[in-house]
């Protein structure tokens, strides 16, 4: 009977055991990194612009997560993230039966790199990439801004996984 109720319990505590902790919320890449410096954000695509969203999201996704504070002097930060956006593609990938273009996807990849501004010395460096569909529309005007929200959503997931990769220190 006693074991019954210690069973769960040691399955509760068995992932802590194995050092398991849940995705962005590791020991991140190191104690003394509080507040972060996103600049440098390079646009190496076609997509006018495109690199001020994925900045903006980059600042909004760490200002939502607990870890590293984003702060906007780059002199007092304890890091700096520097990247580019280095593709981005929209194309068609479904079509009615008269061969009109019904639905798109667009994809981005994003490369950064976090250094320690005290001694320059590199702290996560990678890429991530994300693709998005949205629907396609005879009005150009509802169509770009179809292709705006898509481009909006994948810069927010883009942010949301900078932040696991940069808090898990891969």
């Amino acid at each position: 009977m006693v074991l019954l109720r210690v069973f769960p319990l040691l399955l509760l505590l068995l992932p802590a055991a194995c050092g398991y902790h849940f995705p962005g919320h590791g020991a991140g890449p190191s104690a003394q990194v509080q507040t972060l410096y996103v600049g440098g954000i390079v646009n190496r695509t076609t997509e006018p612009f495109i690199e001020t969203a994925v900045a903006n999201a980059i600042i909004e996704g760490f200002s939502r997560r607990k870890g590293i504070r984003p702060i906007e002097d780059e002199d007092r930060a304890d890091a700096l993230l520097t990247g580019a956006v280095t593709a981005y593609s929209s194309k068609p990938i479904s079509y009615d039966r008269f061969d009109q273009i019904v639905e798109y996807r667009s994809s981005m990849t994003i490369e950064a790199t976090l250094q320690q501004q005290s001694d320059g010395r590199t702290l996560w460096k990678g890429s991530v990439s994300w693709s998005e569909e949205y629907l396609a529309n005879s009005d150009k005007t509802l169509q770009e801004d179809n292709e705006a929200l898509a481009i909006a959503s994948i810069c927010d997931r883009l942010a949301e996984e900078l932040h696991v990769r940069v808090m898990d220190n891969f």
